[in-house]
């Protein structure tokens, strides 16, 4: 059996968005979440919130998606947490070959509050299922 999903972690530039994803997990209190505003704010968070996931925003300014997973990559425990990347770009999907990096799935914003916890517990246990079956 999977270990349930309690604490993710959202970064994303953009404080509309980090309102909408609060908003969601307000209802699923079962699930901790600690939402960022950028690649330092992720890293100095990672010290006091060990997030089983994280939600990472693809597209953002100084530090893109793919750059703040290589540095959340780089602290010791973080090597292979899972990653889904939250994006506005329709033309990104796992096709794109994120899977070496770690991502686990990609959502497009905006996402839709009534089965974005779901997708995320689906991408979870999918993860878990693939860990077994390796």
């Amino acid at each position: 059996m999977t270990d349930p999903l309690k604490r993710i972690m959202h970064i994303d530039n953009n404080e509309s968005e980090l309102i909408t994803i609060e908003a969601i997990f307000d209802r699923h209190p079962d699930i901790s979440l600690s939402s960022v505003k950028s690649c330092e704010a992720a890293l100095e968070t990672l010290k006091v919130f060990d997030p089983q996931l994280i939600l990472l925003d693809l597209i953002m300014p100084e530090h893109d998606g793919p750059t703040t997973l290589s540095e959340i990559r780089k602290i010791e425990g973080y090597e292979t947490t899972p990653i889904v990347f939250l994006t506005g770009a329709k033309e990104v999907t796992m096709a794109n070959d994120y899977t070496k990096l770690g991502v686990i799935g990609v959502i497009h914003k905006p996402v839709d509050p009534e089965h974005f916890v779901f997708r995320l517990l689906d991408f979870w246990e999918a993860y878990h299922h693939n860990l077994k079956s390796a």
